[in-house]
């Protein structure tokens, strides 16, 4: 039987949906199209604070309903020019989303995957995923956002939260800088679905996010990128693959991104991230159950 320990307090940061828990073909649960598996991951908004898990591979515990806090008000609509992509924020987080998502579109095409984006994207004042485990109690986890590949939607936590004071990914103070870095990520993993499809759901969590924080930090701003650093000096790049897993994400989700990007930059950078994606590597990064 699984267990899970968490202060949803202390947990305010960004996931994926599909790695919110880990599926397992055998004990696959869905509620609403969204995927239910067996690890809780979500990134601590203080450094100095941890989401814990404890994870066994014999029963999901934990049945997640996604739900989140109304609109910010004055919402604006955008396309960024793209027929399938829908934006719903702020003037400001509109013309910052399509920024960000041109960014992250070229990173993708200049290693060699040109993507049609489709999504949703939804800025919040807050947003929350609700959990119900085994005992049948509910608790909210504030996140900073979240993305759903099953209904190829974002939820974001709008720039200007009146709850930012609560958030410091990597030690930084919330804040557009802070912000639009997380909208990267959430990004990047909606770009990671375009081009993998199904593989996506195939693929271990871990690597997924492995994915999403490399392409965060690469294409981060160098000022925050130097900050984030020496804010966080200890950090060290993951020495083999194995290290990247949902037990170290879930243990110190700040830590493991930081160290996804060390890796990824003493592997080549972007070449490495292509490889991953494209299969070029000599391991395995699917869901240790689908291989089975």
């Amino acid at each position: 039987m699984q267990s899970f320990t968490s202060n949803s307090l202390d947990c305010l940061w960004t996931l994926s949906i599909d790695t919110l828990v880990a599926v397992r073909r055998r004990y696959s649960l869905w509620v609403s199209g969204v995927r239910i598996d067996d690890t809780m991951n979500c990134l601590p908004a203080d450094s100095k604070k941890k989401c814990r898990s404890k994870v066994s591979r014999k029963s999901v515990f934990l049945l997640c309903i996604v739900f989140s806090a109304s609109a910010p008000a004055a919402a604006e609509n955008g396309n960024c020019g793209f027929q399938l992509v829908t934006i719903k924020g702020t003037a400001v987080e509109v013309e910052q989303s399509c920024a960000a998502l041109a960014k992250v579109l070229q990173t993708f095409a200049a290693i060699g995957f040109r993507i049609d984006p489709e999504f949703r994207l939804i800025f919040k004042d807050q947003v929350f995923v609700e959990r119900l485990d085994q005992a049948g109690q509910l608790d909210a986890l504030r996140v900073l956002g979240f993305f759903d590949s099953r209904r190829s939607l974002i939820e974001m936590t709008s720039f200007q939260s009146s709850h930012q004071e609560e958030r410091r990914p990597w030690g930084v103070i919330w804040g557009p800088e802070i912000a639009g870095s997380i909208l990267h990520h959430e990004l990047a993993h909606m770009a990671t679905f375009a081009v993998l499809g199904d593989g996506y759901w195939r693929t271990d969590p871990s690597w997924l996010e492995f994915i999403a924080y490399s392409i965060e930090f690469e294409v981060m701003d160098p000022s925050l990128r130097a900050q984030i650093l020496a804010n966080n000096p200890s950090a060290e790049a993951f020495e083999g693959v194995l290290k990247v897993n949902p037990m170290l994400h879930g243990a110190d989700p700040d830590r493991f991104g930081l160290r996804s990007y060390l890796m990824t930059r003493d592997k080549g950078g972007l070449e490495f991230i292509r490889r991953v994606l494209a299969g070029e590597v000599d391991f395995s990064t699917s869901d240790i159950v689908w291989r089975r």
